[in-house]
């Protein structure tokens, strides 16, 4: 009986520590657990590290990392972890710990580590940027799950960084629901976005994309995004793009009842036309925060010769979230009016109206670096022009930044740009022309 009594004290005082682990968890006493977990031996360990486990939910993550530091400095104790920390669901406590962990036996190790995880309760799109500055993001998008939110995230940041179409194509396969939440965390520089836009358009997919498609129609006259639009909103585009052809004004009368867009896209249609006291009166009435406005803002002032708020608008445009090359072709403009103030051209240009452009250039313009871009067009560039061209700070950018959205960007030539006019306060800005 003495014996049974003296077995039931040991079994009972081994058993104590258990239950004042999970006290000192469910009451986040740190001090408590920290002290249970250095007392552990190498039998209690496993125990200890299960019970911490699986209350790890009563700890903040950011507290989780003060609760492990005995065991991150014991290396016995950390394999222990480690080793039952993957039959449990990934989560802010325990992943970063184990990415540390996995890091420090090699890209391989780390790499095997991340992509056996089933899906957990993470914020992939910040793991993957960390993956991209650990330099294994690549390895990451190619060959982790599909239909996973860190396959998704992984090539979504790949395509932003390389444009290729081996990551557009992945993103596709997801829903318009995650892949509005992609461009939401503006990521892409470049036409990337809009690029990713046109495929959604010629998947018939647009419902959700509205508002970007808008905004990509109203700055790419040239393009027609009709396919994208349904019923009214299609009726308008449409009679945009046949006015602005056949050099119709457009008139329309506000109507409160309309829905956003199709408010923008009358608005525009009168800018576009030539109508802006039409644009003026509609304006008004619209108290809508969009880029959309800010955009046809500028060019109203711009259409109607006042540089000098143009220049002032401008500048609050190119800090906002339009895209690089966007930035880039309003750049461009900001050069030209270092050389024409007539807003009638710059309508014109907006509008790839070079038939009822080039006599007026002819008269204001030819000094001006859009002859450079004119020539271009007619496939009559000289060498003497581009050497006259390039003796001055914005005639030199206005070329790059011509070829840059043409696609015939040389790096060399920007370099040498660089270098000969190493103060020219645009640099800043271009330089994403490298990356």
């Amino acid at each position: 009986m003495r014996l049974l009594i003296i077995l039931l004290m040991i079994f009972t005082l081994n058993n104590d520590w258990k239950s004042d682990l999970k006290g000192f968890i469910e009451k986040r006493n740190i001090r408590g657990i920290v002290d249970i977990l250095e007392k552990a031996d190498k039998k209690e360990r496993i125990s200890a590290v299960n019970i911490l486990l699986s209350n790890k939910e009563h700890i903040p993550a950011g507290m989780f990392i003060n609760v492990m530091r005995p065991i991150i400095k014991d290396n016995d104790f950390m394999d222990i972890f480690v080793k039952e920390a993957n039959r449990y669901i990934m989560d802010e406590r325990i992943y970063p710990i184990l990415i540390n962990y996995h890091e420090k036996k090699g890209n391989k190790a780390l790499i095997d580590f991340i992509l056996k995880q089933k899906e957990g309760k993470l914020d992939y799109y910040k793991y993957a940027k960390i993956f991209k500055l650990k330099g294994i993001l690549e390895s990451i998008a190619k060959r982790s799950h599909a239909f996973s939110d860190l396959h998704f995230y992984s090539n979504g940041i790949m395509y932003a960084i390389s444009g290729k179409k081996i990551y557009l194509s992945e993103i596709l396969k997801y829903n318009d629901e995650s892949i509005k939440l992609l461009l939401s965390k503006d990521i892409y520089t470049g036409n990337y976005k809009e690029m990713l836009l046109m495929e959604i358009i010629n998947r018939k997919r647009g419902i959700l994309f509205t508002d970007e498609i808008v905004l990509m129609a109203v700055i790419d006259i040239n393009n027609d995004y009709s396919k994208a639009f349904k019923d009214d909103l299609a009726d308008i585009y449409r009679e945009m793009k046949q006015a602005i052809k056949h050099n119709n004004i457009m008139d329309y009368s506000y109507n409160e009842n309309d829905e956003k867009n199709i408010k923008i896209l009358k608005m525009v249609s009168m800018l576009y036309t030539g109508n802006y006291s039409g644009y003026e009166s509609f304006r008004e009435h619209i108290n809508i925060l969009s880029d959309v406005l800010m955009y046809t803002d500028i060019l109203h002032s711009l259409f109607n010769s006042k540089i000098d708020i143009f220049k002032k608008q401008i500048s609050r445009l190119l800090v906002s979230k339009f895209s690089f090359s966007a930035k880039m072709y309003y750049v461009k403009l900001l050069i030209l009016t270092e050389y024409i103030d007539d807003g009638t051209i710059y309508r014109y240009y907006v509008l790839n109206n070079y038939k009822d452009m080039k006599p007026i250039l002819m008269i204001i313009g030819k000094n001006s670096p859009l002859a450079y871009e004119m020539a271009l067009r007619d496939n009559n560039i000289s060498n003497e022009m581009i050497d006259k061209l390039k003796e001055n700070d914005n005639t030199y950018a206005y070329i790059l930044l011509t070829n840059y959205i043409n696609n015939m960007f040389d790096k060399e030539q920007y370099m040498d740009f660089k270098n000969t006019f190493p103060d020219y306060p645009l640099i800043p800005l271009m330089e994403g022309m490298i990356k």
